[in-house]
């Protein structure tokens, strides 16, 4: 008797499972976060109203009148998903702003320094106290030339590195301490926590504003 064998071929097939993980696009927000008042106290200069003199380009002394205010200004936000651009949504919040305007009826330049909460665009929880300088010219078009974190709080991406930084700087025969330079928007700006805005310069007119005396 002739056996018959049969040949039977096991095929296994192994399905491996991948997790896919749908990205995360939760909106969070905070719809008012207050300035630290440890902020506001390292910006000796703001809550201060004076008279200012400044060395114009034309060696000039031009006097600043100096007016703080605080406001709240509330703000219609657009987000987009970090993780999935298809996913937008709008919020509303509010940011309180702390201001030292500075004008002269001897120029036509106008200066402001703002101390405000910073919102991060792709995470609004993340927020840091920043300083900004704005200036105004005679045409009335109005720019922000610099911006200095004072303390980053909850967005660690919130820096300084965009900034050059002296330890000590003589201007016009005055020694500065801790001193910011940024140039933006056509000028150059120097200033510190001390005093505010040291030095600007437009560097297209050749229009400048020095502090006299420190």
């Amino acid at each position: 008797m002739k056996g018959k064998y049969g040949l039977f071929v096991c095929i296994i097939l192994v399905v491996s499972c991948v997790e896919v993980t749908e990205p995360e696009c939760l909106l969070e927000y905070d719809e008012e976060v207050s300035i630290l008042e440890s902020s506001v106290e390292s910006l000796s200069f703001l809550q201060n109203d004076r008279i200012l003199k400044y060395l114009n380009n034309n060696a000039d002394t031009v006097e600043y009148n100096t007016s703080y205010e605080e406001n709240g200004i509330w703000c219609l936000h657009s987000w987009v998903c970090p993780d999935d651009g298809n996913v937008t949504d709008h919020f509303l919040a509010k940011r309180n702003y702390q201001t030292l305007n500075l004008t002269s009826d001897h120029s036509s330049m106008k200066l402001g320094l703002s101390l405000t909460t910073s919102l991060n665009d792709d995470y609004p929880l993340k927020y840091a106290d920043v300083l900004s300088i704005s200036v105004e010219d005679d045409q009335e078009h109005q720019c922000r030339v610099s911006t200095l974190v004072v303390d980053p709080r909850s967005d660690a991406s919130a820096n300084n590195a965009h900034l050059e930084f002296f330890d000590s700087l003589e201007i016009v025969g005055s020694l500065y301490e801790n001193v910011y330079r940024e140039s933006n928007m056509g000028y150059e700006v120097f200033y510190n926590l001390s005093y505010g805005i040291i030095k600007l310069i437009h560097s297209e007119s050749g229009v400048s504003l020095t502090l006299i005396g420190n």
